[in-house]
């Protein structure tokens, strides 16, 4: 129980002496985490956006698809004639 009580007030005593220091590594940690947080969040709207991208290309491939045999049909009533 002694040696814990040595230890808290050693590093109390290191955060009073080093108040900039302190301050600095504090402001370190909350940015980091807050990024860390953001950047998850970011990440999960980043891919249902890619993945609704690639569904609606996939989509507009396929109307393509539909519209290729009227243009078939159209040019094969051109060379009927």
């Amino acid at each position: 129980m002694n040696m814990a009580y040595q230890i808290l007030n050693e590093a109390w005593t290191a955060l009073r002496r080093n108040r900039t220091r302190s301050a600095l590594t504090m402001l370190g940690i909350v940015w980091g985490i807050a990024t860390v947080t953001l950047l998850i969040a970011y990440g999960g709207s980043f891919r249902s956006i890619l993945v609704g991208g690639f569904d609606a290309f996939g989509k507009g491939a396929n109307s393509q698809e539909d519209n290729a045999p009227a243009r078939k049909s159209s040019w094969s009533r051109k060379t009927s004639t």
